[in-house]
């Protein structure tokens, strides 16, 4: 890929300054507490997936000062927006609010219409400041004829549909500018104990609570990440939508043949693998699937919009038949996605982590950067039935993120009636041609099944 030359002396805009109100506002927002389980483990890793880049095209309607006043406002509302992570003397990880920076909208620009990606990924890779903070950032990326809205923001306090949320809020505030913000408490977490009923062996759990007492504290794999390996994971990054038409044809099939629209993709991607890249590697036939898990923790004050990271992930094997209708295969997975979503699965990760860490992870840490062994052949995150209540000035809605353990990461959405696709890559792990016949390959397994 090409590189992106930007510019020097990018204008920086700073955002509208705090009000005495929203001083106010904010000091009762002050976070000091640990992380998480999930979140350590991410900031631990911080480079494998250490930003989620959302691109939103957005039309000449949206003034800039619009979008600088609601973004300021909004930020706000979400006290995870205004911590960094602070390290105290045994090597534990706390969010803190004291301190952190006021954030700026930089304004990014590239020569040519068809370079917004490389924007946009330029924007992605550069990392943020963890121990500086704010861990999110607002970017507004100019060619000749459009305008993108970036949002660039440090997996370690969020997933993918809390800046959904966030998004759906700055627009709010931009269709209503005198709505009053709701102010969310201070964010609940999964922690010590977990929430029932999490099975595990009481062998495996007291051996591991035993090793980690005489395991010797090591230093964060965060500290010794090589340089010249961190520029090895550059990613690269394919885009396209639907038309409306094509969009609304998948939903009314996937309807009829009581198949969910995610099911289908997957069964699509799979086949894809299958023809392009064959099925002697054990990794292909693994997908992983993020999952949301705010509806299971109601009880420690987690509601289904609470921004923060409330996900887990469910790994299903996936074969593809070539004699078996693209359908039925997409039927069977779907009943694999849903025997995976029990509890007991779902809290895996957090159980293994919690009796793990900090010290054995760190571990685990430092031998994954040493290892390009990849464990799934794609992660698909399919948030298509999320709807913003005003798509005025939105145009397409694109998500960036890769998983080093994972050879392509596909983000589906929908905005305006239109089904977008993003499909991370790393040009280290795999090359371009393959990955667009991948993609054209998918899609021509949908077209047919549908009948476009």
């Amino acid at each position: 890929m090409a590189l992106l030359l930007i510019p020097p002396n990018i204008p920086v805009r700073v955002l509208t300054p705090h009000t005495k109100e929203d001083n106010k506002v904010m000091s009762k927002q002050r976070i000091n507490r640990k992380l998480s389980v999930m979140e350590r483990l991410i900031w631990k890793n911080g480079y494998d997936s250490h930003n989620m880049e959302f691109i939103l095209k957005i039309n000449d309607s949206l003034s800039e000062d619009q979008l600088n006043a609601s973004i300021s406002k909004n930020r706000t509302k979400y006290p995870l927006l205004g911590v960094k992570i602070t390290v105290d003397k045994n090597n534990v990880p706390w969010f803190t609010s004291d301190n952190v920076p006021t954030p700026t909208i930089q304004n990014l620009s590239v020569a040519n219409d068809d370079d917004w990606m490389k924007g946009a990924l330029k924007d992605m890779n550069t990392y943020l400041n963890w121990e500086k903070g704010p861990l999110f950032r607002f970017s507004l990326l100019h060619t000749p004829q459009n305008r993108y809205l970036l949002i660039s923001c440090h997996h370690a306090i969020c997933d993918a549909l809390s800046v959904l949320y966030l998004l759906g809020d700055i627009v709010e505030s931009i269709v209503n500018p005198d709505r009053e913000s709701e102010i969310q408490e201070e964010t609940p977490f999964v922690e010590d104990p977990l929430p029932p009923p999490t099975a595990g062996n009481l062998i495996a759990k007291y051996a591991l609570k035993f090793l980690n007492i005489l395991w010797p504290n090591i230093t964060p794999a965060h500290t010794s990440i090589p340089e010249q390996m961190i520029k090895k994971e550059i990613s690269c990054s394919l885009t396209w939508q639907l038309t409306t038409e094509q969009s609304t044809a998948l939903v009314a099939k996937a309807k009829v043949k009581k198949v969910s629209v995610n099911s289908i993709i997957c069964a699509a991607m799979v086949a894809a693998q299958h023809d392009v890249q064959g099925s002697n590697h054990r990794y292909l036939h693994k997908i992983q699937m993020p999952a949301d898990i705010r509806n299971r923790l109601s009880d420690v004050g987690v509601k289904k919009d609470t921004f923060g990271l409330y996900v887990s992930q469910v790994v299903i094997n996936a074969r593809h038949s070539p004699n078996i209708d693209l359908w039925d295969i997409g039927s069977k997975l779907q009943e694999k996605i849903k025997r995976s979503m029990h509890n007991n699965k779902l809290y895996r990760p957090y159980y293994f982590l919690h009796f793990v860490a900090p010290r054995i992870s760190s571990l685990i840490g430092k031998l994954s950067l040493k290892s390009n062994k990849l464990a799934t052949g794609l992660t698909l995150s399919n948030i298509s039935s999320f709807r913003f209540s005003d798509k005025h000035f939105m145009e397409s809605l694109f998500i960036l993120s890769h998983i080093r353990s994972t050879e392509k990461t596909l983000a589906v959405t929908n905005i305006g009636g239109k089904t977008g696709f993003c499909l991370t890559y790393r040009e280290s792990v795999i090359a371009t041609e393959i990955v667009e016949e991948v993609r054209d390959t998918a899609m021509e397994y949908l077209a047919k099944s549908i009948g476009w």
